[in-house]
């Protein structure tokens, strides 16, 4: 039995960007629009999230939340060292946890 046939128009830029990155991953148009139409079929919906919100706009507010979190942060920080808390951190270099106290000592084996 023959399989039908898809004709759709589509911007050229569009088309060629997809086809280098279906190319890259080893895949032809016909079979990277075979997988998109696969997932919809599965998931009974569109396999990603649709905005009315440019790129630059969801990266912008993503920027603005991670800045907020990051504050908050080094406020809880700043806090919890006045009150004389130590602080668990990461040491990325040694590749292990510490405990840092108020007064910048630092305690790597962290018994429980």
């Amino acid at each position: 039995m023959a399989e039908p046939r898809l004709s759709i128009r589509i911007d050229e830029k569009i088309k060629k960007q997809a086809d280098e990155v279906f190319r890259n991953l080893g895949l032809n148009m016909s079979a990277g629009i075979t997988i998109y139409l696969t997932q919809v079929a599965a998931q009974k919906r569109i396999p990603f999230p649709l905005t009315l919100e440019k790129p630059s706009e969801i990266s912008k507010k993503a920027d603005v939340l991670e800045q907020n979190a990051k504050r908050a942060v080094q406020e809880t920080v700043s806090e919890m060292k006045g009150k004389g808390v130590p602080i668990a951190l990461y040491d990325s270099v040694k590749k292990q946890p510490y405990l840092e106290y108020p007064d910048g000592r630092k305690q790597y084996r962290i018994s429980k």
